[in-house]
């Protein structure tokens, strides 16, 4: 939280003279008490931690302290700046570095200069992309600052070259999930630093030069809570493996299921995803209640590793698909099988497990998958992945492995749906019978 000290008006030559001289520097580290203990003293909040990314820094007259500056990572969430901007919240969470807070700004008792605070402002915002970039590596387009429209008019910021973006929702953050109403809205004021910096955030690509300052954002669940609650249903009632359970299951399989969703790849990821669920989420899915926090728990790794190790998993694919399918009744008219080969994993004979899965190519929801015994191929399997999906209109693609007669004739003729199969160099027969038989206008061949 931040103040504006006083209202703009006319200086006399004399005082222009001494915002003249005014400089601003970053604080030295011996110097952090001071600054810490004049924070606490004077300024209205009496708090000077500051969190994340933050940069503090002081305002001198020929020597003398007259402002203290102090700046930190952006907020997390504000709907009228994310508005102002126009990203997405994938852009947010990937671009929000760019962006800084002035959490503290305070005249110092005794200090008695006009336009002091809008002249500091301008000194400190001319260097602060600077300052960013070398302390934090990246710099700083827009900045943001809130104003408490109780004790100040937020005059001086816009004197700066701020504007306005409205009254926040008078919620705080309270723990990494939730927020409580402290009943204070604050003014919203923000300001751009580089020209055209909100087209930038908000375009789909940023320059070249900037791509590397982009945040990987974690893994997150954005499913919503009735999707949640419908797949807790769906996985209601599949059998225990465990003789001891300290998580309900359709809450161990019910967040693992998302977290693979959102990119997970290893048990600690899916604990992880978990972690970042909101209270209402865990609700959803019947996350174990803890009396002594009064919060709803998720399983550690090793919870998912006995639970998925010992899981009865075709049946659990089936609800799975069964489920995803439901998500998207409209469901995509193309399904590619594909197989992989598991890094570091191993079959029951101790050699590497290879799965063969459906998708759909549009969504790529998983439709299901078998896995490919050592000794055969996926030609094999195609059969048994298919029979339990509906194909009747469907055109399933598959690679040059399975372009031979076994396969089409079983999608053709027994389930009705068509096929896009690849000929290779090495089918040189077929290729001949092909060039024969097609018309060149056949849409492959137009390039």
């Amino acid at each position: 939280m931040t103040t504006a000290t006083r209202r703009a008006k006319p200086t006399t030559p004399s005082e222009d003279q001494c915002l003249r001289r005014l400089q601003i520097r970053l604080i030295r580290r011996r110097e952090k008490a001071r600054w810490d203990r004049l924070i606490r003293q004077h300024h209205y909040l009496h708090d000077s931690h500051l969190a994340g990314q933050t940069l503090r820094y002081v305002v001198t007259l020929d020597g003398r302290w007259v402002a203290l500056l102090g700046w930190t990572s952006a907020s997390l969430h504000l709907k009228p700046r994310d508005r102002w901007i126009g990203w997405s919240t994938l852009q947010r969470e990937r671009r929000l570095g760019f962006l800084a807070q002035n959490a503290r700004f305070l005249i110092l008792p005794g200090v008695n200069l006009p336009n002091l605070a809008t002249r500091a402002l301008k000194l400190c915002l001319d260097r602060l992309s600077r300052d960013w970039q070398a302390t934090w590596h990246h710099p700083i387009w827009i900045v943001e600052t809130f104003v408490d429209p109780q004790r100040f008019t937020g005059t001086s910021y816009k004197a700066a070259g701020w504007q306005p973006l409205g009254l926040t929702s008078g919620f705080g953050r309270h723990g990494s999930d939730y927020y409580l109403e402290h009943g204070q809205p604050k003014q919203l004021w923000v300001r751009e630093l580089e020209p055209k910096a909100r087209a930038r955030l908000a375009a789909p690509e940023l320059p070249a030069p900037f791509r590397p300052f982009e945040h990987t954002p974690p893994l997150r669940c954005r499913a919503k809570v009735p999707q949640l609650q419908s797949l807790r249903q769906v996985l209601a009632g599949l059998p225990e493996p465990r003789s001891k359970k300290e998580h309900p299951l359709e809450a161990v399989l019910g967040i693992a299921t998302v977290a693979v969703l959102s990119g997970a790849t290893s048990y600690r990821e899916c604990e992880l995803v978990g972690q970042r669920l909101s209270q209402d989420q865990r609700r959803a899915l019947r996350c174990r209640w803890d009396e002594k926090t009064h919060r709803f728990q998720v399983p550690s790794d090793s919870t998912f590793q006995r639970v998925l190790s010992a899981l009865d998993a075709p049946q659990f694919e089936r609800r799975l698909a069964d489920w995803l399918a439901a998500l998207d009744p409209q469901h995509d008219a193309w399904i590619c099988l594909d197989g992989k080969t598991l890094r570091g994993s191993r079959d029951g004979d101790d050699h590497p497990l290879h799965l063969f899965s459906a998708l759909t190519h549009g969504s790529l929801q998983f439709l299901g998958q078998v896995p490919v015994a050592q000794q055969t191929n996926e030609i094999r399997a195609v059969q048994p992945l298919l029979e339990p999906l509906p194909l009747a209109g469907r055109v399933v693609t598959l690679d040059a492995l399975h372009t031979q007669q076994q396969t089409a004739r079983y999608l053709v003729f027994e389930r009705d749906a068509d096929y896009l199969l690849p000929l290779k160099d090495n089918q040189k027969l077929l290729q001949r019978r092909a060039a024969r038989l097609l018309p060149d206008s056949f849409p492959p061949s137009i390039p």
